[in-house]
């Protein structure tokens, strides 16, 4: 590994003894941190990734012999940069003396990496229930959390380079707050610039217990307190803004006190210059994104998928069986069943119910011409929304397909969920 001054700074006081034998739920199921994890574990220290990589998978195996976890990093041309406390790992393509650019557009070059952790409370003001943690207790608990939680992603972009050695901020900001009347919790967000985590853990008689971190969240996480269950026990609103395009949306993820995000989704918005999504949380996103409380004491989820959309638009996500869905679509017919390339420029009509304006139609070829094909053929097609009963599709992008001829399932798929699928047929044209 290359050389590195050590330059990290720790704002920590005196360790809990105890809470090292907390038994810490690491609810990201990503192969990437399935990796930073062992890899802590071997060179006893935290070991970061960058904002752009690199990503692990499966075959990346993770020994607990360092020797052996340095070279599994040196066949991946991994670079792998060691200081005193911590490693920082970086994509192939992305090295120091080639690869990175300041803000400004500028070359950097350094060959020696530092960390400056930054621990302070939750910005003001804090949500009812809350109370700032004094000094003495920001260190203390920062002293856990820095030992036993996932890193998060650093941005050597953002790095401060005096001469050959970049130092890169990572702040954690604290919340105590009663989630229920007798127990206080202390919620973190953990942060590098790039995308943050929350951690989570409870404070008793002054001693600290680190319990569960999540998958990576946003940049600029904000946290807030609901009982969106009425169990009276409050969950933890996370939010942040995400870009798409030219537009900005807010983000929205609930986790309950046992770290379940409770909002996470069955089909998740991919993020550009992310390779493996269990890595980050899936939440609720548009234009606007909102809580509101039911007459059975329970909240729902408004979001307003687009800002040309007003309040009555809003697409009501429910809570069923202790998450957040929106209703499964029902697809009854798909008209016409049978078409062909004299009908390129006709329309399909989809029928059913529970329908919304971000609605996907997907067409999986079963049988038909594909040579040449390991797996079928799938065409992903955003809906024409009509309303809640009604989609419609243009049959070009079915024909669009280089092998379109032959019998296709067809299904209507939203974030929580897809329909039971009907069959049309593509003929040949004679």
């Amino acid at each position: 590994m290359a050389g590195a001054m050590s330059h990290v700074k720790l704002l920590v006081g005196l360790f809990i003894a105890q809470a090292a034998l907390a038994q810490v739920q690491h609810t990201s199921q990503a192969e990437t941190d399935r990796f930073l994890l062992c890899a802590r574990s071997t060179f006893h220290k935290p070991v970061y990734m960058t904002v752009v990589g690199p990503w692990f998978d499966a075959a990346m195996k993770c020994s607990s012999d360092r020797d052996e976890v340095i070279r599994e990093l040196q066949e991946r041309e991994i670079p792998a940069f060691e200081s005193d406390s911590a490693i920082l790992l970086l994509p192939p393509e992305m090295r120091p003396d080639i690869g990175i650019t300041d803000r400004d557009g500028h070359q950097v070059k350094w060959h020696k990496f530092a960390v400056d952790i930054h621990v302070g409370n939750l910005k003001e003001p804090l949500s009812p229930g809350s109370r700032p943690l004094t000094k003495d207790e920001q260190n203390r608990i920062a002293k856990v959390i820095l030992e036993q939680a996932l890193t998060p992603p650093l941005v050597p972009a953002f790095a401060e380079v005096d001469g050959d050695t970049a130092t890169m901020n990572v702040d954690l900001l604290l919340d105590a707050h009663y989630l229920t009347p007798d127990i206080e919790s202390v919620v973190g967000v953990l942060g590098a610039g790039g995308d943050a985590r929350l951690v989570y853990g409870d404070l008793t008689r002054g001693q600290y217990r680190m319990l569960w971190d999540t998958p990576l969240l946003g940049v600029g996480v904000w946290v807030s307190y609901e009982d969106v269950d009425g169990d009276r026990t409050q969950e933890i609103v996370a939010q942040w803004s995400e870009v798409g395009g030219n537009v900005s949306f807010i983000a929205m993820a609930v986790f309950n006190r046992k770290g379940d995000e409770v909002t996470r989704q069955e089909e998740c918005f991919p993020r550009p210059l992310r390779e493996e999504s269990a890595q980050f949380a899936c939440p609720i996103w548009g234009a606007d994104v909102e809580l509101e409380k039911t007459s059975s004491g329970k909240y729902d989820i408004l979001d307003i998928p687009n800002d040309q959309l007003n309040l009555q638009d809003a697409e009501r996500y429910t809570l069923v069986n202790g998450h957040y869905s929106l209703p499964i679509p029902v697809l009854t017919a798909v008209t016409p069943t049978h078409f062909s390339n004299r009908m390129v420029n006709g329309t399909l009509t989809l029928t059913g119910r529970n329908f919304i304006r971000d609605s996907e139609i997907r067409f999986i070829q079963t049988s038909g011409e594909s040579p040449g094909h390991d797996r079928p053929g799938e065409v992903r097609v955003k809906a024409g929304f009509v309303s809640p009963t009604e989609l419609k599709a243009r049959v070009s992008d079915v024909l669009s397909y280089v092998d379109s001829v032959g019998e296709w399932k067809v299904r209507i798929q939203n974030t929580s969920g897809h329909s039971e699928s009907l069959v049309v047929y593509v003929e040949k044209t004679h």
